[in-house]
C-alpha cells in the first residue's frame, strides 16, 4: 500500500485553504483601509473648511458687531448729524479708531469711516481725502465701480466684499464696505479691511491652497504651490457656489487635486475654497502595506504550521485505523481511506455491536413510553402498537396507579451519599414489586428523587391497600426505610391510566395530615375532609418563610389554598373550625415573633 497519500492530499488542501484566506483577507484589509484613511481623509479635510468657515465668519462678525457698536457712539451721533465738515466731531471720531486700533490688529483687521456725502476718509492714523484713500488702499477700477453702486443701492442688509486681489502691500488685505444709516438723513460707509495672513488659516501638509471667492474672482488666497494654476483650478471648480440650489458642503476632483467648497454664513455670496492633494493617502498607505506584507508573509508561515498541525491531528484516527487493519487485507494499490473502506465491509461484527446498541436502548425507550403514557401525552392510536412492542400487553385491562414516595425524615441523608440513596431506593421498591407480583401484574417507574409509579393489573383499591400495607410494614421493620403509599382511582382501559395517576399525586399532598398512614386512599381523604382540618406542617413551614422573605404574591396564592381546601372543600365542625383558626394564629405569632414585631407594626 502506497503510505500516506491521503495525508499528503490533506496538508495540500490545509495549505491551498490558508493560502487563499490569508490572500482574501489580505485584500480585504487593504481594500478596506484604503477607504477608511480617504473617508478619514475627506472628513479631516472637511472640518479644517468648516472650521476655517468658521474662524472667517467669525473675524467677519466681529468687525461689523464693533461698526454697530461704533454707529451707536456719541461721536459717531455728532459726527453724522453735522452736514458739513466739522474737525471737532472728525477728531473725535479719529480718536475712538486710535484707541481701539490695538483690539482691530489683535482680531486682524481695521476700520476706516467717511459720510456718504463727504470725500474724507477717517482712518487710525490719520484723515485722507477719498481719492487718495483708494489709491494707496490699491482699490482697482472695478472696485471703484462697485463701490459707487453700492453706495447709489438702498442695500443695507449685507456689506459689499470688493472682488479683485489687489497687489502687495495692500493686495494682502480683503476689504468690506458696509453702509449704514445713523439717521434718517445721515448715512455712514465703514471701510472693514482684514489682512489675509490674520485671517486665512494655516495650512497643513495635505492642503496646497485656501481661497476665498466671489462669484468667478479670487478675493483672498494663501497657497503651498504655484499661485496661478492654484487660482485657475479655484475659480473653475467655485462656479458650484454660484447655483442658488447648492448649500452646505460640496466637494470637485480635479487631476490629482480634490477641491472643498462652502459658503459663507455671514457673508452671502462668498464662498470658501480649500484645496488638497489627491496622492495623500496613497503616500501614507505604502509603508503600511509594506508593513502589512511583512505581516501576512509571517501568518502564510504561521498558517502552514498550524495546516500541519491539523493534518496530524486529522490524520491521526485514520493512521491508527490502518494500523489495526494490517493483516486484515493487503492491496499496495490504494489510498488509505479506500483500503479502510474496503476492509470495513469484511467486518461482521458491526452488526453485533448494532444488535447490542439497541438492547441497551431498549430499557430507556420503554421507560420513556411508561412516563409519556401515565401522563396522558400519547395519541390513543399510538398506545396499542406501543404496548405490544414494549410487551405490555398485560396493561390493556383495568388499571390502577401507585406512587411510592420514601420519607423525608428518615435519616439516611446524614448516613449515604445520593447516589446510594437512590441505589436504596431501586432495591427497595423492587422489593416491593417482588412482594406485590404473586397477587397482581405489576410494571414499575422511577418518577424521582424519592417516589416511584407502580402500575398494578388490579381494581380492588382494598386488596391493593392491603398488600401494600403489609408489603410496606415488612420493609419498614426489617430495614428502617419508611414509605408511604397513595392508591389513585381505579380506571377501565390504559387509555385513562392518566386519571389514576393524577389522582395518587393529589392524594400525596394530604400525607402530613393523615396521621401518619402508611397507604392513602380516596376513602380516607373524604374521612379526612369529614373530621380534620387541612394545615400540614409543611405548609405552615412555607407559609412563614414566604411571610419572612416578603413574596406577598406566593402568600395569597398559598393562603387562598390553604382557605379554599379548609372552608369550600372541607366540612368543618365548629371544634374543628376553631382548632383551625387557633393554628393560624399560631403561625402568625411565630412570624411575628421571628421578624421581631408587634401587630401593630406589622
Amino acid at each position: 500500500m502506497r503510505k500516506n497519500i491521503y495525508f499528503r492530499n490533506l496538508f495540500i488542501a490545509y495549505i491551498l485553504i490558508v493560502v487563499l484566506y490569508t490572500f482574501i483577507a489580505a485584500v480585504v484589509f487593504f481594500y478596506k483601509n484604503n477607504e477608511i484613511a480617504g473617508l478619514e481623509l475627506n472628513n479631516t479635510q472637511r472640518m479644517f473648511l468648516e472650521q476655517a468657515q468658521e474662524r472667517i465668519d467669525t473675524h467677519v462678525t466681529v468687525a461689523v458687531n464693533m461698526t454697530n457698536q461704533l454707529k451707536v457712539s456719541k461721536e459717531m451721533m455728532d459726527y453724522a448729524r453735522t452736514a458739513s465738515r466739522n474737525y471737532y466731531t472728525i477728531t473725535n471720531m479719529f480718536n475712538i479708531l486710535g484707541k481701539h486700533v490695538n483690539a482691530y490688529n489683535n482680531f486682524g483687521y481695521k476700520i476706516d469711516i467717511a459720510k456718504s456725502n463727504d470725500d474724507l476718509i477717517i482712518t487710525p492714523t490719520g484723515t485722507l481725502e477719498r481719492k487718495r484713500y483708494y489709491a494707496e488702499m490699491g482699490f482697482t477700477d472695478r472696485n471703484l465701480q462697485e463701490i459707487e453702486a453700492y453706495l447709489n443701492g438702498n442695500d443695507f442688509s449685507r456689506p459689499l466684499v470688493l472682488t479683485d486681489r489687489r497687489p502687495a502691500p495692500a493686495g494682502k488685505m480683503m476689504t468690506l464696505v458696509k453702509k449704514d444709516k445713523v439717521t434718517e438723513s445721515a448715512e455712514i460707509v465703514f471701510f472693514i479691511s482684514f489682512f489675509e495672513k490674520h485671517l486665512l488659516p494655516m495650512l497643513n501638509d495635505a492642503g496646497v491652497g485656501f481661497g476665498i471667492v466671489k462669484g468667478d474672482k479670487m478675493i483672498a488666497l494663501k497657497a503651498n504651490a504655484e499661485s496661478a494654476e492654484l487660482e485657475r483650478l479655484i475659480l473653475d471648480k467655485s462656479v458650484r457656489l454660484q447655483d442658488p440650489g447648492v448649500y452646505g458642503y460640496t466637494k470637485a476632483n480635479d487631476q490629482g487635486y480634490s477641491v472643498h467648497m462652502t459658503r459663507s454664513d455671514v457673508l452671502g455670496n462668498i464662498g470658501y475654497v480649500y484645496v488638497t492633494r489627491n496622492d495623500v493617502v496613497k503616500s501614507k498607505l505604502m509603508p503600511m502595506i509594506l508593513d502589512a506584507a511583512k505581516v501576512y508573509g509571517l501568518l502564510i508561515l504561521l498558517g502552514i504550521g498550524l495546516a500541519l498541525i491539523m493534518t496530524n491531528r486529522m490524520y491521526k484516527p485514520v493512521r491508527h485505523i490502518v494500523n489495526a487493519f494490517k493483516g486484515i487485507q493487503e492491496n499496495p494499490g490504494q489510498d488509505e481511506l479506500t483500503y479502510i473502506r474496503e476492509t470495513a465491509l469484511q467486518i461482521k461484527k458491526a452488526n453485533e455491536i448494532l444488535r447490542e446498541t439497541i438492547r441497551n436502548n431498549r430499557l430507556p425507550l420503554r421507560n420513556k413510553f411508561v412516563r409519556d403514557l401515565i401522563l396522558g401525552l400519547l395519541p390513543a392510536g399510538q398506545i396499542d402498537g406501543q404496548l405490544e412492542k414494549y410487551e405490555l400487553q398485560f396493561l390493556k385491562k383495568e388499571l390502577t396507579v401507585v406512587i411510592l414516595e420514601f420519607a423525608v425524615d428518615d435519616g439516611r441523608e446524614q448516613s449515604f451519599s445520593k447516589e446510594a440513596i437512590l441505589e436504596i431506593n431501586a432495591r427497595t421498591v423492587s422489593l416491593v414489586e417482588e412482594k406485590l407480583k404473586p397477587m397482581m401484574e405489576c410494571e414499575t417507574l422511577e418518577w424521582d428523587y424519592r417516589k416511584h409509579v407502580l402500575i398494578l393489573q388490579e381494581t380492588d383499591t382494598a386488596k391493593i391497600k392491603k398488600a401494600l400495607s403489609h408489603a410496606l410494614s415488612a420493609i419498614e421493620t426489617d430495614f428502617g426505610i419508611r414509605l408511604v403509599a397513595a392508591i389513585g382511582q381505579p380506571v377501565p382501559s390504559v387509555h385513562a391510566i392518566d386519571q389514576s395517576f393524577h389522582t395518587a399525586l393529589s392524594l400525596l399532598e394530604y400525607r402530613f395530615a393523615s396521621d401518619k398512614r402508611t397507604v392513602i386512599t380516596l376513602h380516607d381523604l373524604d374521612q379526612l375532609k369529614q373530621n380534620g382540618f387541612y394545615y400540614p406542617l409543611d405548609l405552615e413551614r412555607e407559609l412563614i418563610s414566604l411571610v419572612i422573605q416578603g413574596k406577598r404574591d406566593k402568600v395569597d396564592a398559598l393562603l387562598t389554598r390553604i382557605l379554599d381546601e379548609n372552608f369550600k372543600r372541607r366540612r368543618l365542625s365548629p371544634e374543628k373550625y376553631s382548632q383551625f383558626i387557633f393554628a393560624v394564629v399560631a403561625t402568625v405569632n411565630r412570624i411575628l415573633q421571628q421578624l421581631n414585631k408587634s401587630e401593630h407594626d406589622f
